[in-house]
C-alpha cells in the first residue's frame, strides 16, 4: 500500500507515475512535513539510508503506522503537526503486489529494483535494515506469519516494513485504489475516466475511520 492525499493523486494521474520525494519539486507523494524532511536530510545517515528519499515507499499492511498516527492525532516525525494534516478522508491508498514492483516493465530503467526496510518505523531512520533480494522478503513474511498466527497485520514486522521501490512507480503498476468514502471513489473514478488500463476503485472507510 502507498498512501497519498487526492491532491497529490491528481498529479499521480496526470503525469502516470508515482515519483519519489527527491525525483522534482512538482509532486510530492509522501505526507512528512517540510520541517520532518529537513530534519532527516540534515543528519547524518549510513549511505543506504541517503538514498531514501529518491524511493517511493509502499507498506506491507494496509494500516502501517504512520496512518494509525494519522487517524489517532498522535505524534509522529513524518507527519505534519496535527493542526497542518489533511484529515484522513483526504487520503487514498494505492494497492499493488510485490510481483508489480519489481517485475520488469517495457521503458522502465534496469536500475529501479525494489528496496525494503524493516524493524524502524520511518524507513529513513538509522535502525532500519535495508534488503534488496526478493527471496529475503518471501522468507520475512513466511517466518513473520508462521510467528504471528492469524495476526499478521497486527504484528511488527507488517506494521512496520517498507518497501522502497527506486525512482519511480508507472501507475500501471497499481491494481486497485482505495478510498475512505463513496463520493472520493466516484471521484478517484471520474479523475481516471479514460485512462488505459486504470486501476479498479474500492471503498474501505474502516481503514481511515
Amino acid at each position: 500500500m502507498h498512501f497519498t492525499t487526492i491532491d497529490n493523486f491528481v498529479g499521480i494521474v496526470m503525469e502516470r507515475t508515482l515519483l519519489s520525494r527527491g525525483s522534482g519539486p512538482e509532486i510530492v507523494n509522501d505526507i512528512s512535513s517540510t520541517r520532518a524532511r529537513e530534519q532527516r536530510e540534515s543528519r547524518t545517515l549510513p549511505d543506504t539510508a541517503k538514498s531514501v528519499a529518491d524511493h517511493v515507499p509502499f507498506s506491507l499492511c494496509h494500516r502501517p503506522a504512520f496512518m494509525r498516527s494519522l487517524c489517532s492525532g498522535a505524534h509522529d516525525e513524518r507527519l505534519a503537526p496535527p493542526d497542518e494534516l489533511p484529515s484522513p478522508e483526504r487520503f487514498v491508498a494505492l494497492e499493488a503486489t510485490f510481483w508489480q514492483l519489481t517485475r520488469r516493465l517495457e521503458g522502465i530503467p534496469e536500475r529501479s529494483q525494489a528496496r525494503w526496510a524493516v524493524k524502524a518505523r520511518d524507513a529513513g531512520d538509522e535502525a532500519g535494515e535495508f534488503r534488496s533480494r526478493s527471496e529475503d522478503l518471501a522468507f520475512l513474511i513466511d517466518r513473520t506469519r508462521d510467528m504471528a498466527g492469524g495476526g499478521f497485520a497486527e504484528h511488527p514486522v507488517a506494521q512496520n516494513a517498507e518497501f522502497l521501490v527506486e525512482d519511480l512507480v508507472p501507475l500501471r503498476r497499481i491494481t486497485r485504489v482505495l478510498t475512505p468514502s463513496l463520493d472520493m471513489q466516484r471521484a478517484v473514478g471520474k479523475l481516471m475516466e479514460g485512462l488505459p488500463e486504470a486501476p479498479d476503485v474500492r471503498v474501505r472507510s474502516h481503514w481511515f475511520a
